[in-house]
């Protein structure tokens, strides 16, 4: 029993602050105590793995903006090689974009490649920040 107490002290020292249990301190007891504070520690970490998953989709959007000079491929203009430069596009995908652009003409936008199959918005939102459309001149 005193064993038991002096681990729910060690823990609140730890900064895990225990509320204290109602009735005697029993097993069960410091099960109850430290059950939610182990959940929240496993919330907190999932949430902070999704702050930097967040971060890391941004950044290439931050570096741009932060005067880094990227060169921007042109999909009206680019070749299958320098489309695959872009994150996202592979072999394949490099192909249907020029396949479609063949058949349908120049893209107006970089939006109009999810009419390309096997491009969605994540996958163009990953995209974009390598990708423009020059003006028709």
């Amino acid at each position: 029993m005193n064993a038991i107490i002096v681990g729910i002290v060690t823990l609140g020292l730890a900064g895990l602050a225990p509320r204290a249990p109602e009735g005697p301190v029993t097993q069960g007891a410091v099960l109850e105590i430290l059950q939610p504070r182990q959940s929240e520690g496993r919330v907190q970490q999932g949430a902070q793995q999704r702050q930097q998953s967040q971060l890391q989709r941004h950044q290439p959007q931050q570096q741009q903006q932060q005067g880094e000079q990227r060169e921007l491929i042109d999909i009206n203009a680019a070749t299958a090689e320098q489309l695959q430069r872009v994150p996202g596009i592979g072999e394949t995908l490099a192909r249907r974009i020029i396949e479609f652009r063949a058949e349908h003409g120049p893209f107006e936008k970089v939006d109009d490649l999810l009419n390309v199959q096997g491009i969605g918005t994540t996958t163009l939102d990953k995209m974009r920040p390598f990708l423009t459309v020059k003006p028709k001149g």
